[in-house]
């Protein structure tokens, strides 16, 4: 058997918020085993912390899933 990597659940991620003093804000999301992902405007992902959040932690476990797939099929694993 071949492990390609395990999916994190999306509690196990953690987000980051940024804000700098000439206005730009950003919002961050780390998995455990480092794959990252952000977006430079959070407002577009919801309107409360909690709602920009829980997008971020989803929009990651979609990324790594669909890479773990990806990687999957190029050796033969999935078809």
């Amino acid at each position: 058997m071949t492990r390609i990597g395990v999916i994190p659940r999306p509690d196990e991620i953690e987000v980051f918020v940024y804000f700098e003093t000439n206005g730009m804000a950003w919002i961050e999301a780390v998995a455990p085993e480092g794959q990252r992902c952000s977006v430079e405007d959070p407002l577009s992902l919801g309107d409360t912390w909690e709602e920009q959040a829980a997008a971020m932690r989803n929009w990651l476990v979609v990324l790594i899933t669909k890479h773990r797939e990806q990687k999957a099929k190029q050796i033969g694993v999935l078809n």
